[in-house]
């Protein structure tokens, strides 16, 4: 649709430079005419638009959905950092049940970074009995507070009686600790909560493993 001027508007034109103009214009219509104009260049130029449009928007929802998942990392981190801060109350219990364990010595557990614990974690400081203190990963295999207490004893001299008392002593001594025994002794093995058995077939080695929970066999009779 062509504009239309006022008389006011028309008298303010230059005539010699409108004729400039139009000359112009009908120079480039017949260049373009000439040439040939590539519609297709147009078409492509709008298939190519409405796939950015497509993919900035898949980006926009990609974006609000990694900001959803960055501010619940960060207010698991600030729970968790919270419950850290709690339970450290409870890290003199740990070194008193090292120094127990081990029969003396001492143990520390520190902050590398206390304004950042999950940066560089905890320093696990122990001292063996009549030894210096030093880190635990410069602690021979042999020195080494350990959370699975193995045990391999020769029940072939004891009786009946002595095995059972000690398969007792055993469960009651370790009630809270994750300790394996290994034994051939009926008496001995069945006082456990779990039990691994080791055959052989065919020259391959095999194991079973075995829940030993009575109230399991209670509740389903």
């Amino acid at each position: 649709m062509l504009p239309k001027y006022t008389n006011e508007v028309t008298r303010q034109f230059d005539e010699e430079l409108l004729q400039q103009q139009v000359s112009k214009l009908d120079e480039l219509r017949s260049a373009l005419k000439t040439k040939g104009v590539n519609m297709g260049l147009l078409n492509d130029y709008n298939d190519r638009v409405k796939i950015y449009n497509a993919e900035s928007e898949l980006f926009q929802q990609i974006s609000r959905q990694r900001d959803l998942h960055r501010s619940f990392v960060m207010s698991c981190g600030k729970c968790v950092f919270k419950n850290l801060w709690k339970a450290s109350g409870n890290w003199t219990c740990f070194e008193r049940n090292v120094s127990n364990d081990n029969y003396g010595g001492d143990a520390s557990l520190d902050l590398v970074d206390s304004l950042d614990p999950f940066s560089e974690g905890i320093s696990f400081g122990v001292r063996p009995p009549k030894k210096s203190w030093k880190q635990i990963v410069n602690l021979s295999g042999g020195e080494k507070p350990w959370h699975l207490w193995l045990s391999s004893l020769d029940f072939i001299t004891l009786d009946y009686r002595n095995v059972t008392i000690l398969a007792h002593l055993i469960k009651e001594r370790t009630e809270n600790a994750q300790f394996i025994v290994i034994s051939l002794r009926n008496n001995m093995f069945e006082k456990g909560d779990r039990l691994v058995g080791i055959y052989k077939v065919s020259d391959c080695t095999k194991n079973v493993v075995v829940d030993n929970d009575p109230r399991k066999y209670i509740a389903v009779a």
